[in-house]
C-alpha cells in the first residue's frame, strides 16, 4: 500500500474513534433505567482504547512491511465501524427518556438473575414509549356493520 493512502487511511480511522469516543461520553451523561448501559460504554470506551493502542502499533510497522501494515489497518477500520453501527443505536434507544423504564429495569433486572454474568440491554421504537401517548394508536378490529 502506497504511504499517501495509507496516512489517509490511517487519519480518517484515528477520526472515527475520536468521534465514536466523543458520542460514547456524550451517552456515558445520558441517564439509562439501569447500570448496563453504562456498563456496556465503558466496556466500549476500553474497546476502543485497546483499537487505538493497535492502530499505533500498525503505524509503527508500515515501514517494515507496509502491506501487511496496510491490510491490517482496513482490517482495525472494518471492526471499529461494525462497533460503531452496531452499538451506538441501541444505546440511544435505551435511554430512560426512550423506553417505558419501569418495565425495562424489571426486565434488565430480572435477565441479570436469570443469566448472571449477561447483561440485556432493552429499547424499543419510539411508538411504544409512554412520551408518545397522545398519538394512540387503536388495535381494535373495526367491527363490520
Amino acid at each position: 500500500m502506497r504511504e499517501l493512502f495509507f496516512r489517509r487511511l490511517l487519519l480518517l480511522v484515528l477520526h472515527e474513534i475520536d468521534s465514536f469516543e466523543k458520542h460514547l461520553q456524550h451517552l456515558l451523561a445520558s441517564d439509562y433505567p439501569t447500570r448496563t448501559g453504562f456498563d456496556l460504554i465503558r466496556e466500549l470506551l476500553k474497546e476502543l482504547s485497546n483499537r487505538k493502542s493497535d492502530i499505533e502499533q500498525i503505524s509503527k510497522d508500515y515501514s517494515r512491511d507496509s502491506q501487511g501494515a496496510g491490510e491490517r489497518l482496513r482490517s482495525e477500520h472494518r471492526k471499529v465501524t461494525l462497533l460503531f453501527n452496531d452499538y451506538l443505536p441501541a444505546l440511544e434507544s435505551a435511554q430512560t427518556q426512550r423506553v417505558p423504564w419501569e418495565i425495562v429495569a424489571a426486565l434488565e433486572r430480572l435477565a441479570d438473575v436469570l443469566n448472571p454474568g449477561h447483561q440485556l440491554l432493552l429499547s424499543c421504537n419510539e411508538a411504544f414509549n409512554y412520551r408518545n401517548s397522545s398519538k394512540r394508536r387503536s388495535f381494535a378490529r373495526s367491527r363490520r356493520p
